[in-house]
Parts: structure tokens; C-alpha cells; sequence
């Protein structure tokens, strides 16, 4: 006997009782809504048809709103894989009890750590549309730098050693894109920066997997992108230090490995927020 399952209209009367006499309900959110929950811990990456599956809706309709979802920036395609995945930018909507969600809980004492070993500044930043969010910052008790970036400050992407971490592993569609639409000056001498010279640059800091900057007098910064299992960029990290405490050489020889470490283990324990291309 050839079973039927009723549609999934009808599963929605029991996941929400009130919904057949509410005229105001709309199906179509639900059915969005719906699809954004089947993203978890053990499915952080899910194909049009897994979805279909678990969520019982058409090939069509899924995937209209799996593309509406991905111009919108909630989700990520990846063209390899066939796969999507969330996107930092989920966070929007809860933006302001940031400091409460479970990426800081995951994050600080990593950060914390590394500051201590380091005795450096360490910060770890997201990408957002085309700028760079700063998540979380762990002073050393060593020293203070003069520069305070708060929580929550955001900065054009290609200004920091973070932002240039995660652009370098986005696809240079993308990175055409975003720094298309920032005003490409060098902050120091002001003049204009050929994006042409930017692309090298990105090129070679993905070669490397880490990027080093002197974004303001006296300061040194090395930063590296925490990435998925698809070497999709998921957030970066940085450690910040007083130029007059070490050179260049010195500066990158004694913190490079521990920084990579930590973005080695942050890596698979972030995995499950997607990766920042779409944001």
C-alpha cells in the first residue's frame, strides 16, 4: 500500500496550532524560516535536494527561496560543492546581544590565550557587506595600545591586516566587488591605490595565509584568516604590537605560529556560522 504524507501546510498546523485561524500568518516566511533552521552543528552544509528532503517542499520553491536567501546575503553558495551554508550576516538580527552569542564564547578564551603567550593586542573581526566588524578585542596586560577599537567598529575592508586576510580567500569576483565600492586611498600619503596592485597583493597574502600591515606610526599588526574546510574564509584574527618592541622580521617570527595555531583550531570549531562570502 502506497503511503502519502500530507503536505507540508498541513505538518504546520501541528508546529503551529493557531496558524488556521491566523490570517495573518504567511506561508512563505515559515517555509524561509524553515529552511534557515535545518542548518545545524552536524548539517552546517546543505544541498538543494538535502533540503528538499528534510523540509518536504518542492524543488521550485526551495529553490527560490534558497536563492533569494543567498542574494540577500543569509546564505552562501558554493559553486564546488553544490552546498549552502550560513553566513555571519544571520547575526544582524540580533546584532546588539552580540556580546552574548556563542561565536564570543567559542572565540575569547582562544583570544585570551593568545594574548597572554604573546604578550601582544589580539582582535578577531568578521566581514560584513564590504567592511570589517570587529568582534572581540583581548588587551595585553603588557601594554595598551594607543589605537581603541571597540567592539562592534567597523572599518572598509581593505584598511586592515583582518579585512585583507579574509579578502585574499574570497573569489575575485567578489573581491573586485567590494573594493569597487570603497574609495581606494593610501591613508598616509593619500594618494589613490590601482586595484590592480591590490589583486597582487591579495594574491600573495593567500599564497602565504597571513598578512602583515603598519596601519598606523608606530604600530605592527599580523593577521590571519580562519577558514572552513573548503578554505572558505569564515573570520580573521590579529595580533597588534608596538613597532619599537621588535622589527619587522622579529615581529612576524614570534607570533606567526601561534596565531596560526589558533586560527587552526578556530577553523572547525566556526565552521558551523558559514563563511563571510556573501556578507
Amino acid at each position: 500500500m502506497e503511503i502519502v504524507f500530507p503536505n507540508i501546510q498541513f505538518w504546520n498546523l501541528f508546529r503551529y496550532p493557531k496558524l488556521q485561524k491566523n490570517k495573518n500568518f504567511i506561508y512563505v516566511l515559515e517555509k524561509a524560516m524553515r529552511i534557515l533552521e535545518e542548518f545545524s552543528s552536524t548539517s552546517p552544509n546543505l544541498t538543494l535536494t538535502e533540503l528538499e528532503k528534510k523540509t518536504g517542499y518542492g524543488p521550485g520553491t526551495t529553490h527560490r527561496i534558497l536563492k533569494t536567501l543567498t542574494e540577500l546575503g543569509y546564505l552562501r553558495f558554493t559553486a564546488e560543492t553544490k552546498r549552502y551554508s550560513l553566513t555571519f550576516k544571520i547575526l544582524n538580527l540580533g546584532f546588539s546581544a552580540i556580546s552574548r552569542t556563542e561565536i564570543r564564547e567559542i572565540v575569547r578564551p582562544q583570544l585570551q590565550n593568545l594574548a597572554s603567550i604573546t604578550k601582544q593586542v589580539v582582535s578577531f573581526g568578521i566581514l560584513d557587506q564590504v567592511d570589517v566588524v570587529y568582534i572581540d578585542r583581548v588587551q595585553s596586560n603588557a601594554f595598551r595600545l594607543g589605537v581603541d577599537i571597540r567592539i562592534g567598529t567597523r572599518i572598509p575592508t581593505y584598511y586592515t591586516a583582518i579585512g585583507k586576510s579574509i579578502l585574499a580567500f574570497l573569489e575575485e569576483k567578489k573581491i573586485r566587488e567590494i573594493l569597487n565600492s570603497q574609495m581606494l586611498v593610501d591613508p598616509f600619503t593619500k594618494e589613490c591605490i590601482e586595484l590592480e596592485r591590490i589583486i597582487k597583493e591579495l594574491k600573495s597574502i593567500r599564497k602565504q595565509k597571513w598578512c602583515y600591515s603598519e596601519p598606523a606610526p608606530a604600530i605592527r599588526v599580523l593577521a590571519a584568516p580562519i577558514l572552513d574546510q573548503y578554505s572558505n574564509p569564515i573570520a580573521a584574527i590579529s595580533i597588534a604590537g608596538l613597532q619599537l618592541n621588535s622589527t619587522k622580521d622579529s615581529f612576524i617570527d614570534e607570533n606567526l605560529n601561534h596565531l596560526s595555531h589558533t586560527t587552526g583550531q578556530l577553523g572547525p570549531a566556526l565552521s558551523i556560522l558559514g563563511s563571510c562570502e556573501n556578507y
